[in-house]
């Protein structure tokens, strides 16, 4: 028999992490049984996903439409400009909405907020190898 308020099943009180407000990713929970800490954590590293997820949104449409062109340079132009924006919005987004975000004192929240910080520094990543394909492509369509 599972102790009361263990989070099993057989008590009718939800595990950590597994009930509170639902974002627009799956698994990415801020549960109402966190503490304050772990709460304020998540709820920053939750407007920090949105953010990626709007810079990651707009990457992927100026490498689409890098990689559709056919070369003209003013084209391809304010799509550079915009790029060297976004780039540079993610990595003060990774500084400030990621590694700002300190898990050490952090108990019920901890390993989640550890997971989401991970998983956040791994799209982030994949977003600057994007960037850096984008930049070389558009280098060899225009010459600059």
């Amino acid at each position: 028999m599972a102790n009361p308020g263990s989070g099993s099943a057989d008590d009718g009180i939800p595990a950590e992490g597994t009930i509170g407000q639902q974002t627009g990713r799956p698994g990415f929970i801020v549960s109402s049984r966190m503490s304050s800490l772990s709460k304020a954590a998540m709820e920053q590293l939750q407007g920090t996903d949105a953010q990626l997820g709007s810079i990651e949104a707009r990457v992927q449409e100026i490498s689409a439409e890098v990689f559709q062109a056919q070369g003209n340079a003013d084209c391809l132009g304010p799509l550079k400009v915009e790029l060297a924006m976004l780039e540079s919005q993610a990595k003060q987004l990774e500084t400030v909405g990621v590694d700002d975000v300190y898990t050490g004192e952090l108990n019920t929240g901890k390993v989640l907020a550890k997971t989401t910080k991970k998983e956040m520094l791994a799209r982030l990543e994949v977003l600057f190898e994007k960037c850096d394909k984008t930049f070389a492509a558009i280098k060899s369509k225009t010459g600059s």
